[in-house]
């Protein structure tokens, strides 16, 4: 449909504003992808809007994908009220057979109703496998909370983060004390990032964004599965699913729930990469 088609060609883009809040110019709309995944209307976890019915997140955030009525998402947008609004959400899904939250953490939510491109803009989803450089600076977006604020609560707090990429045999060194099970070290479906800043608001950060820049186009290349240190200086790299490994599972779930109609398939996903546009159809995962 040609709502489905100006929603791929918007992904990636920010619209800075600014507004006038409690006597404060403050900056809106530079992340307009992120929003807050509640649980009984209660702050959860960050999410990610990458189409027009679809959520980013982690899978340890979802503490049972049977019960999607009990979660819903937030949004704020410089038009809303300041604490938003909350949409339902109607599918969950994780990845089958889900052991071990260090190496597969990474969840999809499906809202009720399609959200309208003025409430929210979606972020880029990488090419299948696609590896940023070790080294570059992205940012990690997301909601969260203070460690001191006590109890969950509906309300939470944008958080950006500057971040560098981290080469994964570092990362693995770093985190033996976590790798305990057969598996030694991160592979291709992790990512890691290391930063010099102190994260203040990072409770219930989990399912943020790592996003990367690219020829002026945003791409999310990871979700935030674990962070240590919260209010003090972060030694311990951060640990993210990295959303090019899992980009044909997330093309198959959207598909198999109908995210798209029967003529998207052939349709080709314009993908900026390291100064080229490369053309990937996504009909191949339809034989996934």
């Amino acid at each position: 449909s040609s709502n489905s088609y100006s929603w791929f060609w918007a992904c990636g883009h920010t619209n800075v504003s600014h507004e006038v809040k409690q006597g404060k110019l403050v900056e809106v709309g530079r992340w307009p992808w992120q929003v807050s995944i509640l649980f009984l209307s209660l702050h959860l976890c960050s999410g990610s809007f990458i189409h027009q019915q679809w959520i980013l997140t982690a899978a340890h955030c979802i503490l049972s994908t049977s019960r999607p009525r009990e979660y819903t998402m937030n949004v704020r947008a410089p038009h809303l009220p300041d604490d938003g609004i909350e949409l339902p959400i109607s599918h969950i899904v994780i990845p089958e057979n889900v052991t071990d939250f260090t190496f597969q953490n990474i969840a999809l939510l499906k809202l009720k109703k399609p959200v309208s491109l003025s409430l929210l803009q979606p972020i880029c989803l990488p090419p299948p496998y696609y590896k940023p450089t070790v080294g570059s600076l992205c940012w990690l977006v997301g909601q969260g909370r203070s460690a001191d604020e006590g109890e969950p609560k509906r309300n939470s707090t944008l958080q950006e983060l500057a971040t560098r990429i981290i080469d994964n045999r570092v990362c693995s060194q770093q985190h033996q004390f976590r790798l305990k099970g057969p598996k030694k070290s991160f592979g291709d479906d992790t990512l890691c990032s290391s930063t010099d800043s102190i994260v203040d608001n990072c409770q219930y950060i989990s399912g943020s964004s790592l996003a990367c820049q690219v020829n002026d186009i945003w791409m999310q290349v990871g979700v935030l599965s674990w962070s240590f240190g919260c209010g003090q200086q972060n030694y311990f790299p951060m640990i993210y699913a990295s959303t090019s490994h899992f980009v044909p599972w997330i093309w198959k779930q959207m598909i198999r729930l109908n995210a798209f109609n029967r003529a998207w398939h052939a349709f080709p996903s314009p993908l900026l990469i390291a100064g080229h546009t490369l053309l990937v159809s996504s009909a191949p995962l339809w034989l996934l």
